[in-house]
């Protein structure tokens, strides 16, 4: 959905009230879009990501993917993130042993992994 088709005169954003830098989402295209999901899948859950919220973890992958088919995220750069994550839990999307084996699903900090050649530009 494209915020710029709920807004007047397609202005999603405007300076914060009371001032400050920078633009915020105004709230009554995001409003109007949100209904228009609720209508079209009364069974999407919204999920509104922000600095000052729980911190998303690899752990709740599981619990999201059960959640709702239709996860509707709004701030797109972290949902970007979140994503990635849904996805690549997806079974078939990548091979399960590489799924399991990943630094974030392990909950392990990884070594350094290279590919081949053992020595490159006489680095080893």
């Amino acid at each position: 959905y494209n915020l710029r088709n709920f807004a007047i005169g397609g202005q999603v954003d405007d300076y914060p009230y009371g001032g400050g830098a920078g633009m915020l989402l105004k709230i009554e295209p995001l409003v109007r879009a949100l209904a228009i999901i609720q209508e079209s899948y009364s069974n999407s859950y919204l999920i509104l990501l922000s600095p000052q919220g729980k911190t998303f973890q690899q752990k709740d992958v599981p619990r999201l993917l059960k959640q709702s088919p239709n996860l509707v995220f709004i701030c797109e750069i972290p949902a970007l993130a979140i994503t990635d994550a849904l996805i690549r839990a997806i079974p078939g999307v990548i091979p399960e042993q590489s799924y399991q084996q990943e630094t974030f699903t392990n909950s392990q900090l990884d070594f350094a992994t290279y590919t081949r050649p053992v020595i490159y530009e006489d680095l080893k």
